[in-house]
């Protein structure tokens, strides 16, 4: 980790001196990252803040929105549940709007761990399962990761109470963001649960 601030922060400093705005902003945001996984809250959110800051100057909607995602992760680390679900809402309807299909599925994955730990069981299983529809439909490897949180959902849940709520998903959702026909989506959900 030392070795990768370091370089970073050169590579901030160079940005800084070119007055390269977007780059300054994008290594801040690593920055952020980096400080986030060693477990430097305050330092984080600093470097996220001023990442965001700029990148809204800048009008870069996708960058604000992958920034805002890492705000809430962040803020959902500290405790702050409501600051994290704003910045998580926020960030979906501008990934939405931008079509950003990646970014819709972290956020809606983010939004699954943020309301499981408010052990709200029903709308995380909703949010996963639109991750996860979404992933198996473009055939990510990513889809076995979202697999084994569905399986803990379902224990927790109790098979009852996790089918009922596949099956209300599956007979009044159809993804917006990925643009598929009702019956594609709820077939490519029954798959995932198999």
């Amino acid at each position: 980790y030392e070795q990768a601030y370091r370089h970073l922060h050169e590579a901030l400093m160079i940005f800084q001196s070119l007055q390269e705005q977007r780059q300054s902003a994008l290594t801040r945001r690593e920055l952020g990252t980096l400080a986030r996984l060693q477990g430097q809250l305050e330092e984080a959110d600093l470097y996220y803040r001023e990442a965001l800051a700029l990148l809204i100057q800048l009008d870069d909607q996708r960058e604000v929105a992958v920034t805002r995602l890492n705000l809430a992760m962040l803020a959902r680390l500290q405790g702050k549940r409501q600051e994290a679900d704003d910045l998580l809402m926020a960030a979906l309807h501008t990934s939405r709007r931008i079509q950003d299909r990646h970014n819709v599925a972290h956020v809606l994955n983010e939004l699954s761990f943020l309301l499981e730990q408010q052990e709200q069981w029903e709308q995380s299983l909703q949010a996963l399962l639109s991750v996860g529809v979404g992933l198996a439909l473009v055939q990510s490897p990513d889809v076995s990761l979202i697999e084994q949180r569905l399986a803990l959902l379902r224990t927790r849940m109790g098979e009852a109470a996790f089918l009922a709520v596949v099956r209300q998903t599956a007979t009044a959702m159809a993804e917006p963001a990925y643009g598929l026909e009702q019956e594609a989506w709820a077939t490519a959900l029954w798959k995932l649960i198999a």
